[in-house]
């Protein structure tokens, strides 16, 4: 007897299920405010219960609409906070405006750009933003991650590679217990949800921060971008993509500190005069020919 098996797929677009033809769909509802409110009582801990902070902290649950994605990253940005603190987070989701991001809810959004704003060192602002480099399902090497903040220079008071691997991994921890990353395959690894990382992938592309993401998106060729699109990026990210070779000319990108090109299977030199107008890069992933290269 032949056996038989059935797929499950679940994503946030009705119409991909549509496209691909599934028998039955099933819409996941959000949660009803008694299980959002458990759910986000667990991560802000037994401080919602308080006086001040009760009325508060149920109407900040309200605001993320059942969404157990906002409600834990939220919930845990906030616990141990003061009442002043409460109130002005609820202000802030009540005048959040709509960002663009398609099928994420603006009450996510706004949740993990709060918990992105509470981290408390730039160093771990950083590490988190880094991560968006990879692509979406990504295991993230946590050494790789240190490379990059050693080559940028983001990491004060280390002197060996060691050292900064364990302030890294300390970082990494604090954004996993944040909500912010996920464990990866094994301990050498982190992850990042994929609406967590669209919401950082916009984070990164302002442009106090410029960074500049097409990482697994199947690009055959070096990507279509204006002067003043790139004046200001200061991190680049190809991983990932089919790219066969890169422009012969010059390009200029003045301000690129980091550079990742790795997974680029058919991309086997880089041409002699690449590199001409990139004169603040101080950090190259190749991929072809090994790990990462300080300049």
């Amino acid at each position: 007897m032949a056996a038989t098996c059935k797929v499950m797929i679940t994503t946030r677009n009705k119409y991909a299920c549509e496209r691909m033809r599934c028998r039955e769909i099933v819409e996941l509802k959000t949660l009803s405010y008694e299980e959002s409110w458990s759910l986000f009582k667990s991560r802000a801990g037994d401080a919602v219960e308080s006086p001040t902070i009760r009325k508060l902290a149920q109407k900040v649950a309200r605001e993320c609409a059942g969404l157990p994605l906002a409600l834990v990253v939220l919930g845990t940005a906030l616990k141990d906070k003061s009442s002043g603190t409460w109130e002005a987070v609820l202000m802030r989701l009540k005048r959040s405006k709509e960002v663009d991001l398609t099928g994420v809810s603006k009450q996510v959004i706004q949740s993990i750009k709060l918990s992105f704003n509470f981290l408390e060192s730039e160093a771990g602002k950083s590490c988190f933003l880094h991560c968006c480099l990879y692509p979406e399902d990504e295991n993230i090497p946590k050494e790789k991650l240190m490379h990059m903040m050693v080559g940028g220079g983001l990491l004060d008071d280390v002197e060996t590679l060691n050292e900064a691997q364990s302030r890294v991994d300390l970082l990494l921890d604090h954004l996993k217990a944040c909500g912010l990353l996920l464990q990866g395959a094994t301990e050498g690894y982190v992850k990042m949800h994929d609406i967590v990382r669209d919401v950082a992938i916009h984070i990164s592309a302002a442009t106090d921060h410029a960074f500049y993401v097409r990482a697994g998106e199947g690009l055959t060729g070096w990507p279509r971008t204006t002067e003043s699109e790139m004046r200001n990026c200061r991190r680049l990210s190809l991983v990932l993509n089919r790219i066969v070779d890169l422009p012969p000319n010059p390009i200029k990108y003045p301000k690129l500190e980091l550079l990742i090109l790795s997974c680029n299977k058919r991309l086997s030199n880089i041409p002699e005069m690449f590199f001409l107008h990139m004169g603040s890069l101080t950090t190259l992933e190749k991929g072809f020919r090994g790990g990462f290269q300080t300049l």
